[in-house]
């Protein structure tokens, strides 16, 4: 089984071998170590990028966050024209806010991918004019299509999932804890709340809503919060670039719950953060201090703190322009590469991330681009495609025992514990639910009756006036049955 595994993750990992940026600029990862290649269309790739492999690291397509590309680098059938927003309609033909579009594959369907992005326009905020994305919107891409080259399917494009202000720095995806699911987050502008989604086989799900953490709001012209998952996606990591504070979040992939909220100041006085990542090992973080210094950060360390580390400075030598500290990203080959804000002829390495202190070895410039292309600020979103099921977890793991097909259902019951309100998810259902809650003496409290939306529920569960304790939450749907604890605080 160990070995099944590691094959599964290989083949996972291939999805991200190659990376395309800037002019003209790409990475390939398939061999023993990366190597610059050549874009050959006439695309920028600025902040906003995502691009996909197959299982064997061959491109599929790739964004700019207004155009796709097919894997000869030419525009994707019904690919031109995404995101139509201000910033689009000034005459830019790409994206500028990073982590602003992510590729999310289908669950249990291989050829067809789910692309996610904002758009970008102008907001009146304080008086001021300011770009954020107002608008969730995502398309499908068939890899059948175009005699095998893919395209959007043209009933999807720029359809919208949602419509708020939103914060600059994008979004990010992580597993679900069945291993197979996805759960998509964001955040809100003016708000400490998260908006998620859960995408399965069946569909998109959501907007589900928690208020957590730290509220994001315009300060001294800075609203950008780079966010990361872990490797193992137990962990997110929100940085509050108005507050000087680095945000940390325990993660639930089952319930998509974000819980145990605690934070670590990252300077002395308030500097902007552009950009963090986490090293494989998920002990190390690192942040672009300023454009100016890499910093790290000991997240095993009794004060977090403490343990920062500036191991690199930008020593100002122009490549033609500042060579400085902006975004990061792991790479497959367990080294993270940090970009400079314009365009610049090289990327930054830090070669050992797991390694604590100056023994991470962080090299500026370390990796040299060919002659003819240039890096122009963004980092591919990629989420851990490799990420399996939570290992002795029965988050979604609630089979059907009859004559029929098998049938599995996904749930979350979240928080767990919870407070004044409480919310129950089940994807993959057929048929009406009789949702049951009991104190611990076996009493019954409340009964509701819900009904499936393609194959979905979503029902609100009355604990507001519940007294603080432990409960139980029956769900029966047919044959099938669902327990949960529920611990109200």
């Amino acid at each position: 089984m160990s070995l099944v595994f590691l094959m599964l993750c290989a083949v996972a990992q291939n999805k991200v071998n190659l990376w395309m940026g800037g002019e003209h600029g790409g990475i390939d990862f398939n061999g023993d170590s990366a190597v610059s290649l050549y874009r050959p269309d006439n695309s920028i790739v600025w902040r906003t990028s995502a691009s996909i492999c197959d299982s064997g690291g061959n491109l599929l397509f790739y964004t700019n966050g207004f155009q796709v590309f097919n894997r000869n680098f030419e525009l994707m059938e019904n690919g031109d024209s995404l995101n139509i927003g201000d910033y689009i309609t000034f005459g830019y033909d790409l994206l500028a806010l990073p982590d602003a579009a992510l590729i999310i594959s289908f669950p249990e369907n291989s050829n067809k991918y789910y692309l996610f992005h904002f758009d970008n326009n102008y907001n009146e905020i304080d008086f001021q004019s300011w770009l954020f994305p107002n608008h969730l919107f995502y398309c499908v891409i068939d890899m059948s299509l175009d005699g095998g080259l893919g395209g959007i399917e043209q009933d999807t494009k720029d359809k919208l999932v949602l419509t708020d202000t939103l914060c600059m720095f994008g979004m990010q995806a992580v597993k679900h804890g069945n291993g197979r699911d996805w759960w998509l987050l964001f955040h809100e502008y003016g708000t400490n709340s998260f908006y998620k989604f859960l995408i399965d086989k069946y569909g998109i799900h959501g907007p589900f809503k928690q208020g957590i953490g730290n509220i994001y709001k315009l300060v001294n012209a800075q609203v950008s919060s780079p966010m990361k998952f872990s490797t193992d996606g137990n962990l997110f990591v929100h940085q509050s670039r108005d507050s000087n504070i680095v945000e940390l979040f325990d993660f639930n992939r089952c319930s998509g719950e974000l819980s145990n909220y605690r934070t670590f100041q990252i300077n002395e006085d308030w500097v902007p953060v552009r950009g963090m990542s986490i090293s494989p090992s998920d002990r190390y973080l690192y942040a672009s201090s300023n454009f100016k210094e890499i910093l790290q950060f000991d997240l095993q360390a009794p004060d977090i703190f403490q343990s920062r580390t500036v191991i690199g400075t930008d020593d100002g030598i122009g490549d033609p322009f500042a060579a400085n500290y902006y975004l990061h990203q792991l790479g497959p080959d367990g080294k993270i590469y940090v970009t400079s804000y314009d365009g610049v002829y090289s990327i930054h390495v830090i070669n050992e991330p797991d390694s604590g202190g100056l023994a991470s070895n962080f090299v500026q410039r370390g990796f040299e681009l060919v002659d003819g292309s240039s890096w122009w600020g963004g980092t591919p979103n990629i989420p851990n495609y490799s990420l399996g099921p939570l290992q002795g977890s029965e988050c979604d793991t609630l089979t059907a025992i009859s004559n029929q097909p098998q049938s599995v259902l996904t749930y979350g019951l979240y928080p767990n514990p919870c407070f004044n309100s409480a919310q129950l998810s089940i994807s993959g259902a057929t048929d009406k639910a009789e949702i049951f809650l009991y104190n611990i003496f076996g009493q019954l409290l409340y009964k509701i009756t819900a009904f499936p939306s393609n194959n979905f529920i979503h029902t609100q569960l009355p604990v507001r006036d519940l007294v603080a304790g432990i409960y139980l939450v029956k769900v029966s749907m047919g044959k099938k049955e669902i327990s949960q604890k529920l611990v109200k605080r």
